[in-house]
């Protein structure tokens, strides 16, 4: 007995004309579909039981997905539309008609899955020759996530709340007591209402109650660390955390990560829940080589990713970076600039002589090494002058001090080397790659397809759902590729 719905032989026709006839042969539905065809959907068919009516065929429903979120169409309720209404959806769908609970609740129950087949589209752009591996650039952008930035609350306000709760709970159930002593037909239809009141806010005290316990050990776990900002939790979805948007707003949001191919094909998605590029250039590059099988040789990344450590990580792993730091470019525009006098003893405009390993100061004079420390577990050395008693402009310079001393991180070298670096004419050219190959896809992604809020909730569903769209954002780049016209159809 079979699982799902069967497909009979002219289900595409409806009063006698074939839904196929009016999808034309370079269409993307039809792309979508001989895509999703080579795909193993085994695991999800064997969630499935044959007990019960049949279910819709999975290819049919991950078909309807694909081309949904490639056409930024990302609501349920659209597509179930979609399946009665606009011809492609019915000529992916075979005319069936989902309804939205039954989309949703698929996207829902398979997303790890679905998030899978992003790997797989990957690879099949690799066929095509659309993905040159061995130069990426990484870009990373905020998106809503699926909560109110309302319910993000600390523990003493999760308290004062649940405290409230309780008085509000604790009035209904006295107005149900006293409608139940007057036993009125009127009154007991109120009554109901008041009872399902109830139960509503006693599962919220319940919510409120575990986002209690998780805070306690969250805050537990800053003190460890050594983090003193007061610890926030979101009730709708726990592990959004809040980012500053572009535009400069504070929103419950997700730090959602690409690598892309100098062509647009993405090759890694992850999200995080760090606002904070930084810890991510590692896991991007290691997430690239997994999915395609092939060593990451150049990476173009904004400043956001830079850091003495990514430097060396980039240096270990044998990778072409290209990563300016977030002074280089104002360092850049005012290297011509005669600096104002209050700003001319700043470290920055002390000159480090790398052959003698020393610094010289804008009066000439010399601070050398005198020795190692640490900072925040860092390296740091130290250099210092010796001179500055006898100097003219002490009280500019050093007035608080008796000796003008310089830290730099022992990794300090390596940012030098890339501001060299991205200064020559081809390190200015091949950053200059970076813009189109890693912000467009967020452009269209946002811009034109609309995409500003993850539909499911918790880091686990909504990295999936973000490969989900990624993987919809290839099958886009394949058909508007030069190659489409030699695809079997």
């Amino acid at each position: 007995m079979s699982k799902f719905k069967k497909i009979e032989i002219n289900q595409s026709s409806i009063f006698g004309y074939d839904v196929e006839d009016y999808v034309s042969e370079n269409h993307l539905a039809r792309l979508v579909q001989e895509i999703v065809n080579t795909l193993d959907t085994k695991k999800i068919e064997e969630k499935y039981s044959k007990m019960g009516q049949n279910s819709y065929p999975p290819k049919i429903m991950i078909s309807l997905l694909f081309y949904g979120y490639s056409k930024g169409i990302f609501s349920s309720r659209k597509i179930a539309t979609g399946c009665k209404e606009v011809l492609p959806f019915m000529y992916l769908a075979k005319l069936f008609e989902p309804n939205f609970r039954t989309i949703s609740d698929f996207r829902k129950n398979n997303i790890k899955e679905i998030g899978d087949y992003f790997v797989e589209i990957i690879k099949y752009c690799n066929e095509l020759g659309l993905t040159d591996v061995g130069k990426i650039s990484i870009d990373g952008s905020k998106f809503r996530a699926n909560a109110s930035s309302k319910r993000t609350k600390t523990l003493e306000e999760y308290k004062k709340w649940e405290e409230l709760l309780k008085v509000q709970i604790k009035e209904l159930t006295e107005k149900a007591e006293n409608i139940d002593s007057e036993e009125n037909n009127k009154l007991s239809n109120k009554n109901n209402t008041i009872e399902k009141l109830i139960i509503s806010k006693k599962t919220l005290k319940r919510k409120i109650e575990q986002a209690k316990k998780d805070l306690e050990i969250l805050e537990k776990e800053n003190e460890k660390k050594g983090i003193k900002k007061i610890a926030k939790l979101n009730l709708t979805d726990n592990d959004s955390k809040f980012m500053k948007q572009r535009n400069g707003v504070i929103k419950s949001n997700y730090n959602a990560q690409i690598a892309v191919t100098d062509n647009n094909i993405i090759v890694s998605a992850e999200v995080t829940t760090e606002a904070n590029d930084q810890n991510q250039l590692e896991p991007m590059i290691e997430t690239t080589e997994k999915n395609t099988g092939e060593k990451v040789k150049e990476a173009k990344l904004d400043s956001g990713y830079a850091s003495y450590e990514n430097y060396k990580i980039l240096k270990e792993k044998g990778i072409d970076g290209y990563v300016p730091d977030k002074q280089f470019y104002n360092d850049e525009k005012n290297n011509n600039k005669q600096e104002p006098q209050e700003k001319k003893y700043e470290n920055r405009n002390f000159e480090y002589n790398k052959k003698l390993n020393k610094y010289i100061c804008p009066e000439g004079k010399d601070l050398n090494f005198y020795r190692k420390g640490k900072k925040n577990k860092k390296v740091i050395l130290n250099y210092k002058c010796n001179d500055c008693i006898n100097c003219s402009s002490k009280e500019q310079c050093c007035p608080k001090v008796k000796n003008k001393i310089i830290q730099r991180n022992e990794l300090k070298y390596l940012q030098d080397e890339m501001r060299e670096k991205l200064k020559t004419k081809e390190g200015k050219k091949i950053y200059l790659k970076r813009m189109n190959a890693a912000e467009s896809p967020f452009g269209h992604l946002k811009v034109n397809l609309g995409f500003r809020q993850f539909s499911l909730r918790t880091l686990k569903k909504v990295k999936n759902e973000w490969k989900l769209l990624c993987g919809a954002y290839n099958i886009m780049k394949i058909f508007n590729s030069k190659l489409i016209n030699r695809i079997a159809l």
